[in-house]
C-alpha cells in the first residue's frame, strides 16, 4: 500500500517555521546540556567523591587519615576541610575552572580553561587510576533526559 500524505501551502509554512525556529534554538539547547554536565560531574566530585567509573577517589598511601595520606589529611584538617572522601578541593579552582569553554550550533566543548587545571586534572586521573572530569553513562543520560524537555519546551 502506498501512502501519500499532501501539505497545504500553509501546513508547509507552519511546518518550516516550526523547523526553522528549532534550529535556532540549538545552540541554547547545547548550552544548557553543557551545563547540566558540568553541574553534575562536580557535583559528583564534590559529594560523593568518585571518579566517573563510580570509584571511591582513595589514597594509595600505607599510612592514611580517611581517605587521603595521613599528612596531607593533617593539612586538609588545619584548612577545615572534610577527609572522609577525596573532593579534589582545597582552593576550589580546580572543580571552579571545569566548565562549559564554547558551543555552536553543532557542538558544546567542557573542560578546563586554564591549562594548570588541565594539566592537575590530567595528574589526578593518573593518579587515582580512572577518568575523573568525564561525565558518566548515567550523568550523559539524565542529560538527554533534561535536554528532551528543555526542546519539547521550546517548541511552539
Amino acid at each position: 500500500m502506498i501512502n501519500v500524505v499532501k501539505f497545504d501551502n500553509s501546513a508547509l509554512i507552519d511546518l518550516t517555521s516550526e523547523i526553522s525556529f528549532a534550529s535556532g534554538q540549538i545552540e541554547n539547547a547545547l548550552l544548557f546540556g553543557a551545563k547540566n554536565i558540568v553541574t553534575q560531574v562536580v557535583e559528583r566530585i564534590r559529594f560523593q567523591g568518585e571518579s566517573t567509573g563510580g570509584l571511591k577517589l582513595d589514597t594509595f598511601s600505607a599510612k592514611r587519615d580517611g581517605r587521603y595520606s595521613y599528612d596531607y589529611a593533617k593539612k586538609r584538617r588545619g584548612l577545615g576541610l572534610r577527609v572522609d572522601f577525596v573532593d579534589l578541593t582545597v582552593t576550589g579552582e580546580l572543580i571552579n575552572d571545569y566548565k562549559v569553554l564554547n558551543t555552536s550550533s553543532e557542538r558544546a566543548t567542557v573542560g578546563f580553561e586554564d591549562n594548570d587545571s588541565a594539566d592537575i586534572a590530567e595528574y589526578q586521573e593518573a593518579y587515582y587510576g580512572d577518568e575523573i572530569f568525564d561525565p558518566s553513562d548515567e550523568e550523559v543520560d539524565e542529560t538527554i533526559n533534561e535536554l528532551e524537555k528543555y526542546i519539547l519546551n521550546l517548541l511552539p
